[in-house]
Order: structure tokens, then sequence, then C-alpha cells
């Protein structure tokens, strides 16, 4: 199921439509993002060589985060949309999902001074076709059991959660997809970096939440 992801912020949407465009532009208050890069440890190494045009514009999420809570202000980044606001949608599967709820509070956690949990919420919007309406797309099968499983974080490494989605897409025949959200081919080079282990100290995934 494709989503668009919420990240700070209230929305009472109940769908989006796969190519409409959002009646508003960026500004202090409002981001678009079409990946979901939430540190700056997520960016892939072909942005940092240069080998596509993103290269110069392609930011994480958490230079945006900074700066909505620097300003007192708050804000809202909206993930899975472009910079002209045109809503793509990301492919998500439950635990991807779980993936992100916990990058975005692990990188929020070692900002200096660390930022609260209650300072943020996120909301995971669907993205339909015009052809579905309002109905929402029904979601793969998951097993409850595996979202206690340690999520890496913090790299541009693949996790667990990306490798199962993309076993999932070759299974149904569908395009394969990067954890950024994007099509790219299987042999995507990766980092080096080693990445963070992120699991709530439960040992459950991040609940789910309204926006604020």
């Amino acid at each position: 199921m494709d989503d668009a992801v919420t990240v700070m912020a209230a929305t009472q949407r109940r769908v989006y439509t796969r190519g409409s465009v959002l009646p508003f532009e960026e500004d202090e208050t409002r981001e678009f993002k079409g990946h979901r890069n939430i540190a700056a440890e997520d960016i892939p190494p072909w942005v940092h060589q240069g080998l596509s045009r993103e290269a110069s514009t392609r930011k994480p999420v958490s230079r945006n985060l900074n700066a909505f809570l620097n300003t007192g202000r708050g804000g809202t980044v909206y993930c899975g949309v472009d910079d002209n606001g045109r809503v793509l949608g990301m492919h998500l599967t439950r635990y991807q999902k779980d993936h992100v709820r916990l990058s975005v509070r692990d990188t929020l956690r070692r900002y200096q001074p660390a930022v609260p949990d209650d300072r943020h919420r996120i909301t995971f919007v669907p993205v339909v076709s015009a052809a579905d309406g309002q109905h929402r797309p029904r979601e793969f099968a998951y097993e409850a059991s595996r979202r206690k499983k340690r999520h890496l974080v913090a790299t541009s490494n693949y996790c667990w959660c990306d490798a199962e989605a993309k076993a999932r897409s070759h299974v149904g025949g569908t395009t394969a997809r990067s954890p950024d959200g994007e099509s790219r081919p299987m042999a995507r080079s990766l980092a080096v970096s080693r990445g963070r282990v992120a699991r709530d100290s439960d040992g459950d995934s991040a609940p789910s939440g309204p926006s604020l």
C-alpha cells in the first residue's frame, strides 16, 4: 500500500489521490520530500557521489525538523510529495512504517538537547488512484511478532524490513523498491556505515498516532 508520510503536523486527510497537487506550497512550516531519508546517515551513496540530478538537492528530513524546532512554530514534512507539491506516495509495509517511526525517534533523541517523544507525531495517509476514490487500499498481512524485531536505522544499508518488502515485491511480480521508497535497481550500492539498532524499551515498535 502506498502512503504519504506526514511528520510533526496536523492533518485531517483520510486519503490522498496519486498525482494530485497539494493546495499549498512549501514555506516556513511546510516541506515536501520525495524520499524518506530521515537522518543524514540515511542518504544513499549515489547522492554523495553526484550520480544523480538529485545529488545537489536531496537533503535529510532531519534538517527540516531541526529548523521547525528552532523557530518555535513547528511544521510539517510531507514525505512522498515532490517539490511541486504533487503527491507520489511511497510503497511501505507495516514493518517499514515501524522503521520510519523508530528512525524519526532515534534521530530526534540524538539532538542536543534531545527532543522528547511527545514533541512529534507521525501520520501515514493512504495514497489512492483517482479510480479508487476514497476507498483505502488493502494492506498486506503481517505477523505481529515480527514487529518486535530490531531495526537498523541511521544508515543507507537495507534493514530487514526493506529486504522483506523487496522479497514480497518479487513474489507479487511488482517493481522492487529501495528503502527511500523509489524504484531502483536491485544491485544498488550500499554505504559502509554500521548503522544503529533501534527498538522500543518494551521491545515493540513505536505505536502509531495522529499528527500534532
